[in-house]
């Protein structure tokens, strides 16, 4: 059975060659800038699985960040200046939707927001520079395709062998086969739901998305690790001043990240902030950049990541197994002095153990309504987007 593809980055440009010929600052649609990042090695929680116990995520934080460190090799890699913004956004799904392109044509379930109570998929206005919002991990890797595509790129993401074109495919399946991994915990424990077992099963990985693969070999256009991210955001140097910053590029929250204070969010109001047009996101590289010239690093919006792990829930009688997306980076609605906003953290307790708290497990990417303030927002939040980063290749 074919299981998840999350193929190892390849062999990087030597760094001569990618400083000519790898399009350090070439626009690959409106308004889109890449820079070039030389890898390197760091030390990073261990981000391969994650597992909630009866829906308590202070356990499962615990868990999760139990000193399992590993050493990450980064290969040399491309990632976007900035968030992508509804401008970008809009040129290539215009391009990408267009009747023209016959069977290659591309099917989205979410055409995108413009800053925050504007409609979806309408024409670019005043807030085309704001990050693109009513983005989920699906709308996104999509996205990637058609970009890729675009540029003459290699895809990364594929689904049954093909370039993956319709966000729906990923939907309906997701949807068929939940209910069979279920049945297959259900049988593997002879109704026994203890937390030790669910675990075991999460480990073995079952294969919600089978038939997804994801070649980061490829040179076209994708998501970008959790460890890219964090790599990056920290400057892209470990031992130098910034790596050990709480904001990326800063230790003041305000000089390089939107967040709650000035964004105006309003705790009372809750998630539904995320629909009133006088709060919310703003436009990107407003504020200072990073060492590596990256915006918005943390604040602004969360961004999705490349990086997918299994989610499970146990409440005695049943178990539900899902599998997510980690987003990185904290959004307008955290507060700066959170968690959440900032890239490293410690408590007294020691329960994180210098996790990177603003890499997060995401929502749900599921119809299922479990959570019912995130899940009925899913594809509304102005708090989700997405940056797109590139495999540094020979090609």
């Amino acid at each position: 059975m074919k299981k998840i593809t999350m193929v190892a980055i390849g062999a990087a440009c030597l760094s001569m060659i990618f400083a000519v010929s790898c399009g350090s600052g070439k626009n690959y649609a409106t308004g889109l800038k890449m820079v070039n990042v030389a890898g390197g090695e760091y030390e990073s929680p261990n981000y391969s699985w994650f597992y909630s116990d009866q829906h308590d995520w202070t356990t499962a934080t615990q868990i999760h960040s139990t000193n399992e460190m590993k050493k990450v090799t980064i290969s040399d890699f491309q990632i976007a200046t900035t968030e992508t913004t509804y401008a970008t956004w809009y040129d290539v799904l215009k391009w990408a939707t267009d009747e023209a392109r016959g069977d290659k044509r591309y099917r989205f379930e979410n055409n995108g927001r413009e800053g925050m109570a504007e409609a979806i998929g309408t024409k670019p206005g005043k807030n085309k520079n704001h990050p693109v919002g009513a983005i989920g991990w699906e709308t996104a890797i999509v996205w990637c395709n058609a970009l890729s595509e675009k540029n003459g790129l290699e895809p990364v993401y594929y689904f049954e062998g093909n370039v993956l074109r319709n966000e729906k495919t990923l939907y309906d399946y997701n949807i068929k086969v939940e209910s069979q991994a279920l049945s297959k915990a259900m049988i593997d424990l002879k109704n026994t739901l203890t937390n030790e077992a669910i675990v075991n099963i999460a480990k073995k990985g079952i294969p919600l998305y089978e038939k997804l693969s994801i070649d980061e070999t490829k040179n076209g256009f994708r998501l970008p690790t959790v460890y890219e991210w964090m790599y990056a955001a920290r400057g892209g140097k470990p031992g130098s001043y910034d790596w050990d910053l709480n904001y990326a590029g800063s230790d003041n929250a305000s000089e390089v990240g939107w967040f709650g204070e000035e964004c105006g969010w309003d705790s009372s109001n809750d998630c539904w902030n995320d629909l009133l047009s006088k709060y919310g996101n703003k436009d990107v590289a407003k504020k200072k950049k990073n060492a590596l010239g990256l915006y918005d690093m943390t604040g602004n919006v969360d961004e999705w990541t490349n990086t997918l792990y299994h989610e499970c829930y146990v409440d005695g009688s049943w178990a539900e197994i899902k599998l997510d997306a980690y987003i990185a980076g904290g959004a307008w609605v955290h507060f700066a002095d959170s968690d959440e906003a900032k890239l490293t953290v410690s408590n007294e307790k020691g329960l994180f153990d210098e996790l990177h708290s603003s890499v997060r497990p995401s929502y749900k990417l599921t119809f299922r309504l479990n959570d019912y303030c995130y899940d009925y927002l899913r594809n509304k939040r102005s708090s989700i987007g997405f940056r797109v980063a590139r495999t540094l290749t020979k090609k």
